[in-house]
Parts: structure tokens; C-alpha cells; sequence
């Protein structure tokens, strides 16, 4: 049975709460924490109603009762009932998950590059100033700090470069890229931050270009890393009538309640001779697996999000040979949240790729679901799930297994 592609990421981001400098007759309603330093806390993904990854952490606070900063420390990461290993291995689980063992290695390097402490060893003052600064550099930004960890690898010189690729990323967010994206892409096709580095610097280039545009053919980067150059060829993505030429990102889901009509924001897979879904004809509707992304205590889950992906495929055209998407969208079954937490979504989609068969081009395209979910205190969970749709074989299921 075909189905949803499943991968998956944990992203560190932290919102706030009220102004106590609001007139009383303006305040809103006051925003109390619901998640506490030392509660346990299960991250889910559920495939038709069972459990296929759960990860149950630790809620520690690194910083002190003046100055807490809450931090989702792992305690077991299970993948259809197998433990995930320490590391990288979780980039192709749903979340990523960071043990305290990581947390305190990374801390000492953060430490001394951004010259708090000059050795390893850091007393608690030391301890406090470095993740202070490290909880302002994920503050509000697309940084996941496991992508960090996983690839500085314990060695600063990786971390001092990618301190300087960061300190030029752009600081709003790209319709093209994103420093997370670029961060997962350089992991995938292990390219070290070194190694980036000096390959812009040689080509004049710098990390803000990069992220901000996608048309750098003459880097010496894998082709993955760009988002939106080379990988159009016969087969164009349009969104609402406009043609993608790199990957769209749209809300679907925020404050437990739709923003945007689901009905609306969908992606056809066409050739670009002819870029009117309606001129396509005979197509075959499937859905993926029912999929449910549930964060919250052993006893209560405190933010769901349910939904499948919906498209149809095998559409051909009366002039032109292939295989063709003409519609491919989400339809979200339930979003719930308890008092005092939130859920909030995207739904990505990326350029199109074609494959080959003896009748012509088949579209191929690989688009991705966040879905975030947190109070307004502790540094949020997100479960990341990519799913693939072929034109003539619907989803397919990549998951961990190794």
C-alpha cells in the first residue's frame, strides 16, 4: 500500500507573552506558561490512529528561576516501536531529539566562540551567559538548534564558521531558502560548514545571497541545496495560477484555527507547454494515510493536528505526452489545543521534478508539513513530515530503517 513520506525535525522557537506595560483597560488576557521545568512531555506522530514515533522528553531549565530557559532534554526516541541513536540518525524521523549529553557538549564551543569562557570548563556564571546567548540567537528565528549540533560535530572551527555563515543569514524570513533548509541540505549531502564557507568566499557569494536566491548555478553545491535552480525542466508547479519557480510556503493552521482555505491552497504538476489544469483530463483522486502530529503529558494531549494529503494523479493531456499532477492539497481532519497552548502549521510546496517513462515526462514532487505546537514559554516542538507524489505511482514511503 502506497504511502505518505514520512521525515521529520524538531525546531527550537520561542515566543512571548503580554506587556505588563499595557493599560489594564487594553490587556488582554494574561498568557500563564503550562509547561513547567521537570514535566514529561510526549511528542507523537500517528499513522490511522496508531503511534509511529514518539518522543518523550525532559523539561529542563538551563537558565535559573530568574531567568528560566526551557529546554526539551530527550529520554527515549522510538520509531515503530525501535529506539532512534543518539545524533543525525533522527533527520529522518519526525522530530529531533537532543540529549543532555549534546546540549552540555555544544554549550562549552558556543561558550568560548562568542567569548564567554576560553576553556572547556565553565562555571555556572559561564553556563548561564552562554545559553542566554544561545537562546537569543534561536529566539523568534528558523534555527533548529539540532541542526547545530549535528553539524559542528563537536569541532570549532566547524562552529566558528557556521557562527559567521549565520551572523550574515538574512533577517526575515526567504520565499526561497532558509538557513534550516540549507543547514538540513548540507547534513544530507555532508557538506561541512568549513567547506560552505569557503566555497562562497571564493566565489564572492555570501550566506544572505544564498539564502535569498536560488539562481547560483556556477557554485561547486549539490543541486539540493539550491531550492528552485535545475530542477524544472519539462514539468512547471502552479500555484493559484502563478507559476512556482521555488518553493511556497503557506499557513494552514495557527492558534488551533484555520487561516487560509484549504481548498484554495493547492498545486498542480503540469507541463509548461500548457499550464491550465483544466486542460488535463482523466485523473485518478488518492489520499495518503491519515496522519495525526500530537504533542502533550503521558495523560493529556495538549495540541493535535490531524490530516492527509489529497491529490490526483495519472491526468493526461490531449497534445502532449506524460503523466501529470493537476491537483495535489491537504485537508485538515482536526486541530485542537488546550487552554494556554498553540498549534501552528505550513504546508510547503516545492518546484517540480520530472522522471522518465517510455509515454513521456512523469511529474514528481516532494513538498513538506510543519506543524508547531507549544505554550507561550517553553521552546516549542515541530514535527516535520515530507511526503513524495509520483504521477503514475501516487506516495511513497521513505521512512527511517537503518
Amino acid at each position: 500500500m502506497k504511502k505518505l513520506l514520512t521525515i521529520l525535525g524538531c525546531v527550537l522557537l520561542l515566543t512571548a507573552c503580554g506587556n505588563d506595560d499595557e493599560p489594564d483597560s487594553n490587556r488582554p488576557t494574561e498568557v500563564m506558561p503550562v509547561i513547567e521545568e521537570g514535566m514529561e512531555m510526549f511528542s507523537q506522530v500517528l499513522v490511522d490512529d496508531q503511534i509511529l514515533e514518539e518522543s518523550i522528553d525532559k523539561v529542563v531549565n538551563f537558565g535559573n528561576a530568574e531567568t528560566p530557559l526551557l529546554f526539551h532534554v530527550n529520554q527515549q526516541h522510538t520509531l515503530k516501536g525501535r529506539n532512534v541513536p543518539e545524533g543525525k540518525a533522527d533527520m529522518d524521523c519526525a522530530f529531533y531529539s537532543l540529549t543532555e549529553k549534546e546540549y552540555m557538549g555544544f554549550i562549552k564551543l558556543f561558550a568560548i566562540i562568542r567569548g564567554i569562557a576560553t576553556t572547556h570548563d565553565l562555571n555556572e556564571e559561564q553556563k548561564l551567559a552562554a545559553f542566554i546567548d544561545l537562546s537569543n540567537l534561536l529566539q523568534g528565528s528558523e534555527i533548529e538548534l539540532a541542526l547545530l549540533i549535528y553539524l559542528v560535530n563537536d569541532d570549532i572551527a566547524e562552529l566558528e564558521a557556521l557562527d559567521q555563515l549565520l551572523m550574515n543569514a538574512p533577517a526575515t524570513r526567504s520565499s526561497h531558502n532558509s538557513p534550516n533548509s540549507i543547514m538540513a541540505s548540507m547534513l544530507r549531502a555532508n557538506i561541512k560548514p568549513t567547506t560552505l564557507l569557503k566555497e562562497l568566499d571564493d566565489k564572492g557569494i555570501s550566506f544572505s545571497d544564498l539564502v535569498e536566491r536560488a539562481d547560483y548555478a556556477d557554485v561547486n553545491i549539490p543541486q539540493m541545496m539550491l531550492r528552485g535552480k535545475g530542477v524544472t525542466e519539462i514539468i512547471k508547479t502552479v500555484v493559484d495560477g502563478v507559476v512556482l519557480l521555488s518553493k511556497l510556503i503557506v499557513a494552514f493552521v495557527e492558534n488551533a484555527q484555520p487561516v487560509v482555505d484549504i481548498e484554495s491552497t493547492y498545486a498542480s504538476y503540469l507541463h509548461e507547454s500548457d499550464l491550465e489544469p483544466l486542460n488535463y483530463y482523466g485523473p485518478e483522486m488518492i489520499h495518503s494515510q491519515t496522519y495525526e502530529c500530537r504533542y502533550g503529558t503521558k495523560q493529556t494531549p495538549m495540541a493535535q493536528c490531524k490530516f492527509y494529503i489529497e491529490g490526483y494523479i495519472k491526468a493526461k493531456h490531449k497534445t502532449l505526452e506524460g503523466s501529470f499532477i493537476p491537483r495535489i492539497g491537504m485537508v485538515v481532519e482536526r486541530v485542537r489545543a488546550t487552554a494556554g497552548m498553540h498549534v501552528e502549521g505550513t504546508v510547503t510546496y516545492s518546484p517540480g521534478q520530472s522522471t522518465y517513462s517510455p509515454n513521456g515526462p512523469v511529474a514528481y514532487c516532494q513538498n513538506e508539513v510543519t506543524i508547531k505546537y507549544g505554550d507561550c514559554c517553553c521552546f516549542a516542538r515541530t514535527a516535520r513530515l515530507k511526503y513524495s507524489l509520483n504521477a503514475l505511482w501516487g506516495f511513497e514511503d521513505v521512512e527511517w530503517d537503518n
